[in-house]
């Protein structure tokens, strides 16, 4: 059979090119048509190219070996078909990263695109969070701010809160770029830092806790790790550019606290009241009924799409029919509940084989290009969702699309720069 590699090279570079655009602006249907065609693309391409050898991999055999035992697990949960609706499709995902490696991974001007793409795409969804939150609604499709009674949410275009987590997730290649440009003393790292620090305002009036608290953090760390591979060269300049970020954070930060008192509460006062009582809060009911199931069933866990049902039975207040406490807001404990130890060491076994991929990499390569820097910020978007916070889950295709298509971008840059090694 003969396959032409350029035509599916072309469309699914298109396709990914799309998908920061379609992820940011809710057109989900967009987003998943992209998804799902790129997961074709990668299933031809696996098959019809006899691309056997990415079964080599580390992180692919981690991959099947977590999936296959969330497979075999479902078979012996309580009802099998709805734990088999649950992990079934999470096997698509390898697909999809198998597509963004082997279609998209040779030409570095792509990856520069679809950079590009994300940077628009991410300007607009802050402007449009600004906008809904003073005048009511966002200009997109009109959807109002969702009332919490004492703070109003910004929801942008999407229908659920998930505002501030996506613009967290996507945000860390836009600042880590920042620097970069800043390295090559080129004047656009500014346009790039007004834009990193008109992100992070929008996610402080947005009123998701967690997503402050990540984008803090990736911006921290990529700051960190900025100075300490200059520090060799340290100079005025990176004292410079290190006293700017920071007074800016500082800045805006006091300035919406003064200015709301209503974001202060909610992103201060009742994150330390949360932390004080956590074991009240519904996310810490969550993550304790979560554990206790996991070690009622500590080897094998509950079975996939299980956690729902016997957490009712814990917690009857707070899963009801209209807010059905469908996963603990932790991939950890959903992991350790539904899998078992041996599910949580799988799923912990391949965050580290595609850790060990990126660390790899820079064993190799130095910060001090563009597409380093990149890998970095697309590294520290996903360390993000590892944080020990309130999360969703890999069933929720608003969480699910993005983290999949950073790691399908991170392997996909490794792959184009050991690809140029061998030529």
């Amino acid at each position: 059979m003969h396959l032409n590699t350029k035509s599916l090279e072309k469309v699914a570079f298109w396709l990914a090119l799309l998908m920061p655009l379609s992820i940011s602006l809710e057109v989900f249907v967009i987003g998943e048509a992209n998804f799902i065609l790129l997961i074709i693309l990668g299933v031809i391409y696996f098959f019809a190219g006899k691309k056997f050898e990415f079964l080599q991999e580390k992180w692919v055999k981690a991959f099947f070996l977590l999936w296959g035992y969330m497979l075999l697990r479902s078979l012996f949960a309580d009802d099998a078909l709805i734990s088999l609706k649950r992990t079934l499709p999470f096997g698509q995902f390898i697909f999809f990263v198998f597509a963004m490696q082997a279609l998209t991974q040779y030409k570095e001007a792509d990856h520069k695109k679809i950079f590009y793409v994300l940077a628009i795409a991410l300007a607009f969804l802050a402007i449009d969070g600004f906008f809904q939150y003073f005048t009511g609604k966002d200009f997109l499709f009109g959807r109002p701010l969702a009332d919490e009674g004492i703070y109003y949410r910004i929801t942008g275009p999407y229908k659920k809160k998930v505002f501030g987590a996506i613009l967290a997730i996507l945000s860390m290649p836009v600042i880590a770029i920042t620097f970069f440009y800043f390295r090559q003393k080129k004047t656009i790292c500014y346009l790039y830092l007004l834009l990193s620090i008109l992100i992070y305002a929008a996610v402080m009036l947005s009123g998701e806790r967690a997503a402050l608290l990540q984008i803090t953090f990736g911006t921290g760390v990529i700051l960190l790790l900025y100075l300490l591979y200059e520090r060799k060269s340290f100079s005025y300049r990176q004292l410079y550019l290190a006293s700017i970020v920071l007074v800016l954070i500082i800045a805006v930060t006091a300035f919406i606290f003064q200015k709301y008192s209503a974001v202060l509460t909610r992103q201060v006062y009742s994150v330390i009241d949360i932390a004080k009582n956590f074991s009240d809060s519904v996310y810490g009911r969550l993550w304790i009924s979560g554990i206790k199931i996991g070690a009622d069933n500590p080897i094998f866990g509950v079975g996939g799409n299980h956690f729902s049902r016997y957490c009712s039975v814990l917690h009857s207040e707070i899963c009801t029919s209209s807010h059905p406490c469908k996963h603990p807001h932790s991939l950890y404990i959903e992991f350790f509940a539904e899998y078992g130890i041996i599910g949580l060491g799988l799923f912990l076994y391949f965050i580290y084989s595609i850790a060990a991929k990126i660390y790899d990499f820079y064993k190799s390569n130095k910060l001090n290009t563009f597409h380093s820097f990149l890998l970095l910020g697309v590294t520290i978007a996903l360390i993000q969702i590892l944080l020990p916070l309130p999360s969703s889950t890999f069933s929720r295709r608003w969480f699910a699309i993005p983290i999949w298509f950073m790691i399908g971008w991170a392997i996909s840059i490794i792959e184009m720069h050991r690809h140029r090694q061998h030529r």
